[in-house]
C-alpha cells in the first residue's frame, strides 16, 4: 500500500501500512466492543443522513458530526468528557492501549497475537 497523504486543517497526515507482514495480525473483538461500533455506525448513519452532501464519510471510525476525521487534541478532548461524566480516572489514550491488550489477554487472547 502507498503512503496517503490526507490534510486536516493546516496538517498533513501521512498514513502509512504497518512495517512489515508481522506488523499485520487479526485480534478478536469483544461483544461489547462489536456493540459499541455497532451503534455508533447507526449514529454515524443518521449523521450522514442529516448532513447530506455536506458529509465527509472518508472512512474513519472516529469522525465529527460531518464525517471529518478528528485530530490527536479533539480525540483527547472528547474522551476526557466521557472519562469525566462516568466518573473515571483521566488516562491518555496511549496509555489505553496497554489496558486494552490486558482486558483482551484476561478474555483468552493467546499472547502470541497480543505481541507487538
Amino acid at each position: 500500500m502507498a503512503n496517503t497523504r490526507t490534510t486536516m486543517g493546516n496538517r498533513t497526515v501521512v498514513e502509512k501500512d504497518t512495517k512489515s507482514m508481522a506488523g499485520e495480525r487479526v485480534l478478536p473483538l469483544p461483544n461489547l466492543v462489536r456493540e459499541a461500533l455497532t451503534t455508533f455506525r447507526a449514529m454515524q448513519a443518521a449523521e450522514h443522513l442529516a448532513a447530506g452532501e455536506g458529509y465527509e464519510g472518508g472512512g474513519y471510525v472516529l469522525v465529527d458530526e460531518l464525517g471529518g476525521a478528528l485530530n490527536g487534541r479533539q480525540l483527547r478532548t472528547r474522551a476526557y468528557k466521557i472519562m469525566d461524566a462516568n466518573g473515571l480516572r483521566r488516562v491518555r489514550l496511549y496509555d489505553a492501549r496497554a489496558s486494552c491488550l490486558t482486558y483482551l489477554a484476561n478474555n483468552g487472547v493467546p499472547d502470541h497475537l497480543l505481541a507487538m
